[in-house]
């Protein structure tokens, strides 16, 4: 049988409701169930999947930089190119800026919470570190103000807490300056919650302080001001 130059003209157009001229390139609209493509031509699939979108009965390329998207600009994709992290602006750059305000999830580029400089996660409690003028506390939030005068310390950039018997304390967590009520200052820089009165201490205010070597137990406000001697001394009444 022979084909004849019409009956293939026909054939190549048959899927197209109007064209401008007899080759598969030259579609202007497409018989229901196919897309028209951005060169002319008509296929019933739209590889939505791999840098194509629908609109209408129009099958479009997608920005170059997306893997797939739901319109023709930059900010319009939803999942981005091998090696590209999609940003919560829709948008696939080249790189996460993890340095300067965003997190990588998976393969999502998303924004720190507005306190943090960076960070591993999208709360105010995420924080890896802070902008100028703020500080680190050790719960991971950024904060203008240290509470010096209530359970912290500074060091460097961060916000550290004191040891929990601590009221104020400097440099180290546990060398206190001063105590919480029910707490007695030591003279190594502890607070602790015993003073030895009956064994080589005194009281002074809420410090535990220790009495001179030669007394078993002293009042105060000297170490030398002794109340009972150690086993083979006696008590001088000069004190």
């Amino acid at each position: 049988m022979v084909i004849t130059l019409v009956e293939i003209i026909v054939q190549s157009v048959i899927q197209v409701v109007t064209c401008s001229g007899a080759s598969p390139s030259n579609c202007l609209s497409c018989t229901p169930g196919q897309y028209l493509f951005q060169n002319n031509t008509c296929s019933s699939t739209c590889n939505v999947s791999n840098g194509y979108y629908v609109s209408g009965q129009n099958c479009l390329l997608c920005n170059q930089r997306c893997l797939t998207c739901s319109g023709p600009i930059s900010n319009n994709c939803l999942q981005c190119r091998f090696g590209q992290n999609l940003q919560q602006n829709n948008t696939c750059p080249s790189t996460c800026n993890i340095n300067n305000g965003y997190f990588l999830n998976g393969i999502n580029c998303l924004k720190c919470n507005k306190n943090c400089l960076t960070c591993n996660g999208p709360s105010q409690d995420n924080c890896l570190s802070c902008p100028a003028g703020q500080h680190l506390y050790q719960n991971n939030t950024c904060l203008q103000t240290c509470d010096i005068n209530n359970g912290y310390f500074t060091n460097q950039n961060n916000f550290l807490q004191c040891n929990s018997n601590c009221l104020t304390c400097d440099s180290l967590e546990n060398n206190c300056k001063s105590c919480k009520k029910g707490f007695y200052f030591h003279q190594n820089n502890t607070c602790q919650i015993e003073c030895k009165t009956s064994n080589g201490y005194y009281l002074n205010g809420q410090s535990c302080l220790k009495c001179h070597f030669s007394c078993l137990t002293c009042k105060g406000p000297l170490e030398t001001n002794c109340l009972s001697c150690p086993k083979g001394q006696y008590l001088s009444k000069v004190n």
